[in-house]
């Protein structure tokens, strides 16, 4: 029964790396606008995401990687996952000044 806990466990603080590591590329690459909407638009369709990456694996494998697509594909199957992405998103985005900050210290001087 430990053993179970432990990767248990394991597999939660993996899903939260995973999903920092995903938010803080998403508001770095400025797409954090985009991003929410689209996951809160779209969050009712979690099962059927999943399916469909299920369905293009073999395509999209060889282009992002078999093990980073089973990571996408769990994440965005899980509820708790999409909503806790979304929350590091809007935490990391209004943590992070804004762009338009430093085009205007550019030009004061």
């Amino acid at each position: 029964m430990v053993g179970k806990a432990d990767k248990t466990s394991a597999l939660q603080l993996e899903r939260t790396q995973q999903v920092s590591h995903l938010s803080r590329r998403i508001v770095d690459a400025g797409l954090a606008v985009p991003a929410v909407f689209f996951l809160e638009l779209h969050r009712p369709l979690g099962a059927l995401f999943y399916n469909s990456a299920l369905l293009l694996a073999p395509i999209t494998a060889p282009l992002f990687g078999l093990e980073r697509m089973n990571k996408l594909q769990q994440m965005l199957s899980d509820d708790d996952s999409i909503e806790r992405l979304i929350q590091e998103i809007e935490l990391y985005s209004f943590s992070k000044p804004p762009k338009t900050a430093k085009l205007a210290n550019r030009f004061r001087r």
